[in-house]
């Protein structure tokens, strides 16, 4: 009995004891996997009392058979995402394109050598990739895959800068009676990003590109400003090496998409065109490749260093700006007022969502906080003029007075309903203001408004 028991017992030392069981076994198969990778030997580790084997794996696989294949090894993955794969393709073949271009063998005068100082192996250029993801534009794959180069109408339905954001920008430009121009660029300012460059698209603007303001001297009209890729803006201490990635990208859009003017220098990026100069519908407007340009910013310190050189910037900066108006309030604080009041009037003239949106979050808070609250009637306001407002209603004097509120009737109930119905479908909707209203009558208040009718105006310029 004794034996017995130790026996039972060292069997159930054994099953709660993790042990490691490998078992190898090659496959000479002449069969390649996914990306290519020649599909060899299998290695399965597992618990021992678990009768982990590999056959397990590999049921439905004849290993006598020439011709496995990777997908008969992935018969229980579900859902494999096609959308996320095609993106990832996307961004691999950009990338491809984009270190094929600064791999090239070309001398000093046509790429800056501190590109070659940042990107010394491929392995560096995709940590800062990693660092800096692109969001491409639609389609941008199936048009670098395609046998023709796109239209001009490519460009001109690329999304527009949606916020502060690094980017990839075209500009096409047109004139009745000529071929349509072409312009890529790279908007990579570290506070506003992109926004600021855009900006600079004005005939007669001295900072504009040199053949986009000769364009612009001819007649031609900027028709498009739209986007390739973007990131959000980078964080300090990434910001010169992902604007270093930001020129590269621009230097390889803009010599597979034709952007650049002929030149002898063209044979040091012939390898990665796509198709020939004559098959696209564009003239181009860039002088020259941007991997010859400057990169701005101190690419000697570390990233901890840029972060803290950033944070005292702005520090610096507040303190600067606080002091000077200061100042000016001391001097005439009237006249510091009105101009502060312009100022911040004609900012909100411009930026009327960003107000409304600003305004919507104040007064959520406000009701959250229970800032103007009437105990009366048990109510939370959104601001004191509302709370006003509801002080002087017939409804609050009544609760003061003690009087009861009567109960809606069944019309008014069945009223109620078929407006809330009507406010959730959304059937009477601006989409001029994105604002939505429970009756047709409320609709056509709202579209006779000072504010909608310069929304509307100002979309029926774009």
């Amino acid at each position: 009995m004794r034996g017995m028991k130790e026996s039972a017992s060292d069997d159930v030392g054994a099953s709660d004891t993790v042990m490691r069981a490998r078992q190898t076994e090659s496959i000479e198969s002449d069969s390649v996997g996914l990306d290519g990778v020649q599909l060899s030997e299998y290695e399965v580790v597992g618990l021992a009392d678990d009768d982990v084997q590999f056959s397990e794996y590999t049921n439905d696989v004849d290993q006598a058979d020439d011709d496995v294949r990777f997908d008969e090894y992935i018969d229980d993955i579900d859902d494999v995402d096609l959308d996320i794969l095609e993106l990832d393709v996307a961004h691999q073949l950009v990338d491809d394109l984009t270190w094929a271009l600064l791999a090239t063998d070309a001398p000093d005068w046509y790429i800056n050598p501190t590109f070659k100082v940042v990107f010394p192996e491929r392995s560096v250029y995709d940590s800062i990739a990693a660092c800096s993801p692109l969001t491409l534009c639609p389609n941008l794959y199936d048009v670098l895959t395609s046998s023709e180069p796109p239209s001009i109408e490519f460009f001109k339905s690329l999304p527009e800068i949606d916020g502060k954001m690094w980017a990839i920008y075209c500009v096409t430009l047109e004139k009745t009676g000529h071929k349509p121009e072409l312009y890529i660029g790279s908007g990579t300012e570290a506070e506003y990003g992109v926004i600021l460059r855009f900006r600079t698209y004005q005939p007669g603007n001295y900072l504009l590109p040199l053949l986009v303001r000769d364009a612009f001297r001819q007649g031609y009209q900027m028709t498009h400003f739209g986007l390739l890729c973007w990131i959000p803006l980078p964080t300090p201490g990434l910001v010169p090496r992902v604007r270093a990635r930001f020129l590269s990208l621009e230097a390889i859009f803009a010599s597979v998409f034709h952007a650049m003017r002929k030149a002898k220098s063209d044979r040091y990026y012939e390898h990665v065109l796509l198709w020939e100069r004559d098959a696209v519908e564009w003239e181009p407007l860039c002088t020259h490749s941007p991997l010859n340009e400057k990169i701005i910013g101190n690419l000697d310190l570390t990233e901890e260093e840029l972060e803290i050189i950033a944070a005292l910037r702005v520090k610096k900066r507040v303190k600067t700006t606080k002091e000077w108006r200061e100042a000016q309030r001391n001097k005439d604080i009237d006249a510091f007022r009105l101009q502060d009041r312009i100022k911040k009037n004609a900012w909100a003239a411009k930026n009327r969502d960003k107000v409304n949106k600003i305004a919507g979050k104040v007064r959520t808070k406000a009701k959250e906080e229970r800032r103007f609250r009437c105990d009366v009637c048990d109510e939370d306001l959104q601001s004191q003029h509302a709370l006003d407002k509801h002080l002087a209603t017939q409804s609050h004097a009544d609760r003061v007075n003690g009087i009861e509120k009567q109960e809606m009737t069944q019309y008014s109930k069945n009223r109620k309903a078929v407006r809330d119905a009507a406010l959730a479908s959304g059937v009477h909707r601006c989409n001029t203001c994105s604002k939505t209203f429970n009756t047709d009558w409320a609709l056509n208040r709202h579209k006779a408004t000072p504010s909608h009718l310069r929304k509307e105006e100002a979309q029926a310029s774009q």
